[in-house]
């Protein structure tokens, strides 16, 4: 519910924490069954990749299929944190690497990060200067960074 006691943060932030935020305010509507959130986390014609559900092209789309999906899997929960992000195009567009952290199996023996999965995102910035997601690809597997 942060998003909705602020919505527009007053606090200084940088385009990089801003486009994880769009991962971000993603994660919790799809944690918390907030779909609310998803308007502000993806671009009108989105396009997405993601393991099981296949491939998809719009919001609404989108938010449909992840509703159905996380219907039956009331206490699935999913985090990330942004490994790699580079700004493009004037800072108009971003590329996003998030790595999808698995509670419990978060480090590899030699100590680093280990991640069960990653997203490939891409970004765009709005009218409104907000960072919305038009691309996300689901990449299974184990990865460290």
């Amino acid at each position: 519910m942060p998003w909705h006691r602020i919505p527009n943060s007053k606090l200084e932030t940088t385009d990089e924490q801003t486009i994880a935020e769009a991962w971000f305010r993603y994660a919790w509507a799809l944690n918390q069954t907030d779909y609310a959130l998803f308007e502000r986390s993806f671009s009108e014609d989105v396009e997405a990749e993601l393991t099981p559900m296949g491939r998809g092209k719009g919001r609404r789309t989108l938010v449909g299929t992840l509703k159905a999906f996380r219907m039956p899997w009331p206490w699935m929960k999913h985090y990330g944190e942004p490994i790699q992000i580079d700004i493009e195009d004037g800072r108009r567009s971003a590329k996003m690497i998030l790595g999808r952290i698995m509670p419990g199996q978060t480090q590899t023996p030699e100590g680093k990060r280990m991640y069960g999965a990653c997203y490939r995102i891409e970004a765009l910035r709005d009218a409104a200067a907000s960072w919305r997601i038009s691309l996300m690809e689901s990449v299974p597997g184990w990865i460290s960074a």
